[in-house]
């Protein structure tokens, strides 16, 4: 699990195989690539041990967060 801890910008996930939300509209998961403000997540990641969050503003900007899994 992971989360955007920001409240304001949403963060785009990289390094993960699938990332799921919840949605309470549909009442299931759903894969995305993209974690609104303070949204939470399930990634799984196969192939890489680090998974980053890069704030998604418009503009390439630097990575806020970088998790590192265990190997």
């Amino acid at each position: 699990m992971l989360g955007n801890p920001s409240s304001v910008v949403p963060v785009v996930v990289s390094g993960a195989d699938v990332v799921y939300v919840y949605d309470p509209s549909s009442g299931g998961y759903e894969e995305t690539t993209t974690l609104q403000p303070r949204q939470g997540a399930f990634v799984y990641s196969a192939t890489s041990n680090q998974v980053t969050l890069t704030p998604d503003t418009g503009k390439s900007g630097s990575p806020a967060s970088t998790l590192r899994g265990q190997e």
